[in-house]
């Protein structure tokens, strides 16, 4: 199946230098096969690449190495081992095509092979299998279409026991898959990768944090139901993770990825909830992280630190965006999938802009929103897109299950150029069930987020149009 994962051991050293930076570092192999050498008579007789000669393999990898431009070689202290493997795979014409246009920048890799010098250093990895402890977190996936990437995110899905949704779920036989109409269902299963938010515990340990009003803790088998609809990425940075202290949180994320499906945002310390999981698509790597603002003013969700499990904080944004520029360094493409805003506002407010142009400046390429129980604005930070809020998704109390609520799937179509566009796909919560809209019901949610944008409008596609 296309939703399947293949966990690949790909990844890159990082050195960090003193002011935070990340430097990337591939493991040295200077032996070059005898079979990727050139015949001497051709060095000396063939028509020039330099000073009228015709460079050998190993002469072009010499060139590649001394002479190439930082920006060239994308950050990376590429070796022999590399540039061999290049050669083995795409053959040496390759290679002097790559030397002789080292001036025009990254994107030749690209343009010349179908793979960005980023996925290109996965490969090698893969191949190679150098470093297996410093490599993780990188998911091989087929795409529908070979010139675009379709990514697809949801707000806040709840699982947790005695939700009015849930308990109908139970009480009817059904699972999460037969909650939504067909429409919903096909969308979500056939994103190249659906990205949705788990607002809960999946776990049987520990016990509701004392004072909290709402706590939400589901049974971990349902986590079946995600690997369902077709997800593969789940965040956890959101106020509900922690909900039944560290144990549940801990016992939620091992429940989570054992399914195969990846997460980010809370983890048993700082530095494994700061990770990203990257995914190569039509040759480009792809990054997601996972980020809360929540809680601002209560203490029950409690932020990772070095040494305790919790969620990765961007209330104090500096850490979150330097895990941003890192993650960009090696990434053709990073989404920032945050937890933010106030509950039942439907207007962004400034702390939320104020996140974004950091996260924009830091290098994020487009920016997905939840929390807020409702569907805020969308817009443009320069040119990074922007979905202020998602809201609920699949998440209902008994209180509110005979009611309903707008709803959508936010969706970024991303070109092997990197080119994005940003759609929102209508959807409207009803007695546990989702179902698209379509004609008038769906203008009328597109003229909403209209009202409520200030600067981007929607088209009578559901298309984000900067104003």
């Amino acid at each position: 199946m296309r939703k399947s994962f293949l966990a690949v051991l790909v990844a890159s050293l990082v050195l960090l230098t003193g002011c935070g930076e990340a430097a990337i570092v591939v493991p040295k192999i200077i032996t070059v096969p005898e079979e990727t050498k050139e015949p001497e008579t051709e060095e000396k007789d063939s028509p020039s690449l330099n000073e009228g000669k015709l460079l050998g393999v190993e002469d072009v990898m010499n060139l590649i190495l001394t002479e190439s431009p930082a920006s060239f070689l994308g950050g990376y202290a590429v070796d022999e081992g590399f540039l061999t493997y290049i050669v083995g795979t795409y053959g040496s014409d390759i290679l002097r095509e790559l030397s002789d246009r080292m001036n025009e920048g990254k994107e030749v890799w690209y343009e010349l092979t179908g793979r960005s010098i980023h996925t290109l250093m996965c490969d090698y990895f893969l191949s190679t299998g150098l470093e297996p402890d410093m490599v993780e977190r990188v998911y091989y996936k087929d795409c529908a279409n070979d010139d675009k990437i379709i990514m697809d995110f949801t707000g806040d899905i709840n699982l947790g026991e005695g939700m009015g949704a849930v308990t109908r779920m139970d009480k009817e036989g059904i699972t999460l898959k037969d909650c939504f109409d067909a429409d919903t269902l096909e969308e979500m299963q056939s994103a190249d990768i659906l990205v949705v938010n788990n607002e809960c515990t999946l776990s049987t340990k520990g016990s509701p944090l004392e004072g909290k009003a709402y706590t939400f803790r589901g049974n971990p088998e349902r986590v079946s139901n995600l690997i369902e609809i077709g997800a593969d990425f789940a965040g956890l940075a959101n106020n509900h993770i922690y909900d039944f202290g560290p144990d549940a949180l801990l016992e939620t994320v091992e429940t989570i990825e054992n399914a195969g499906i990846p997460t980010s945002g809370a983890a048993k310390n700082l530095e494994e909830a700061s990770k990203p999981v990257y995914y190569i698509c039509n040759g480009r790597k792809i990054a997601v992280i996972a980020t809360t603002e929540i809680e601002r003013s209560t203490g029950y969700t409690k932020a990772a630190t070095e040494d305790s499990p919790g969620t990765l904080k961007c209330l104090e944004p500096a850490y979150v965006n330097s895990v941003i520029r890192r993650t960009k360094r090696i990434s053709d493409y990073v989404v920032v999938f945050v937890h933010w805003g106030t509950e039942g506002e439907e207007n962004y407010a400034w702390d939320q802009v104020n996140l974004s142009e950091g996260f924009q400046m830091a290098g994020a390429d487009a920016v997905i929103g939840g929390h807020t129980h409702c569907l805020q604005g969308m817009g443009f930070y320069g040119d990074m897109p922007v979905v202020y809020s998602l809201g609920n998704y699949w998440f209902s109390s008994t209180a509110n299950l005979p009611g309903g609520y707008n709803t959508g799937l936010a969706q970024l179509e991303i070109t092997n150029d990197l080119e994005t566009t940003l759609r929102f796909i209508p959807c409207r919560f009803t007695s546990g069930e989702v179902k698209m809209l379509h004609g008038d019901e769906a203008r009328n949610i597109y003229n909403y987020l209209t009202s409520i944008s200030t600067d981007a409008h929607l088209d009578e596609d559901g298309n984000v149009i900067k104003n």
